[in-house]
């Protein structure tokens, strides 16, 4: 009787011994399917993550190739160095455009008798400001190339005219403010004799390492306000004389422990200061220099230097 008892004791702690192995055995077989569908759908986001990251290379690939392309197309509208190198005993060019295309652009010509040299900063800079260099420069081919314009005030007039008509610029309220700042000369090598104008763009010349600044028309090449004739003024120049052009991207940039401004004061000090060097050296110089001062910090703008040794 005793045993009896004793086997259904057994038997009933068995039983509750199964009853809870299966309650276990059911959660753990829960949490399998729950850590597989965990699984699932982490493998699931993978894939997906994978096929994102290969849309996204592909889509810089693109991106990166279309740039590379439209830098080598706007590389074209740089004029090569021969002209300088025949007429001035030095020159530099100073170009670092803040992405793979730029804003600032150079160009120059010869045109019967006279070489004429322009450094523009145009609105914007990456792909925007390179199509606004792509349209002032092919609309300097026209203005003197073509039709035979060597005067620099006319050059700004001629182009204004040209720029405001291209992108339909009436002045309106809201109106977008694209456009130009440019600074022009026109040299008769020659005779030495030499024409200026800017479009708040200035020119600095330095004779026997004292720096002349000539100061622009504040009027940017495009639709403004009160739009005047460009002024152009005549300089006499001797040999051994040094012209600087360029855009607002070097002494604009920020750099030092402060995060401040190069500026124009620096920049001038700069220039006279190893004036004396020869132009492949001062190119070095401006450099290493703005290298220096920029440090970590990003460039904030194109730039443009360029500089001839009569």
């Amino acid at each position: 009787m005793k045993d009896n008892k004793k086997l259904a004791l057994q038997r009933d702690e068995i039983t509750g011994q199964n009853r809870e192995l299966s309650l276990r055995n059911e959660e753990i077989l829960a949490q399998r399917d729950e850590i597989e569908a965990q699984r699932d759908e982490i493998e699931a986001q993978r894939d997906m993550v994978f096929k994102q990251k290969e849309q996204i290379e592909a889509t810089h690939h693109e991106i990166s190739s279309s740039m590379d392309y439209a830098m080598r197309l706007q590389d074209t509208i740089l004029p090569s160095l021969a002209l300088l190198e025949k007429h001035f005993s030095g020159h530099l060019v100073f170009y670092r455009p803040k992405q793979k295309v730029s804003g600032d652009f150079y160009w120059w010509t010869q045109s019967g008798s006279r070489l004429v040299i322009a450094v523009s900063d145009c609105t914007g800079h990456g792909v925007p400001g390179a199509f606004m260099s792509l349209l002032g420069a092919g609309l300097l081919k026209e203005i003197v190339n073509r039709e035979g314009i060597t005067e620099p005030g006319r050059i700004l007039d001629r182009l204004r005219e040209e720029v405001i008509a291209a992108l339909c610029q009436k002045g309106s309220p809201g109106e977008q403010k694209d456009g130009m700042e440019m600074a022009v000369v026109s040299i008769d090598p020659d005779t030495l004799h030499c024409q200026y104008a800017g479009a708040k763009s200035p020119l600095y010349l330095i004779r026997r390492n004292s720096l002349s600044e000539y100061r622009p028309n504040l009027m940017p090449i495009s639709w403004y306000q009160e739009m005047k004739p460009f002024n152009t003024v005549d300089i006499q120049l001797e040999s051994s004389d040094q012209l600087y052009m360029f855009s607002d991207g070097y002494p604009d940039q920020f750099g030092g422990e402060a995060r401040k401004k190069f500026k124009y004061k620096a920049f001038r000090k700069v220039l006279v200061e190893h004036s004396d060097l020869s132009m492949s050296r001062q190119q070095q110089v401006l450099s290493d220099t703005i290298r220096e001062w920029q440090g970590k910090h990003e460039q904030t703008d194109d730039m443009v230097i360029i500089g001839i040794r009569i």
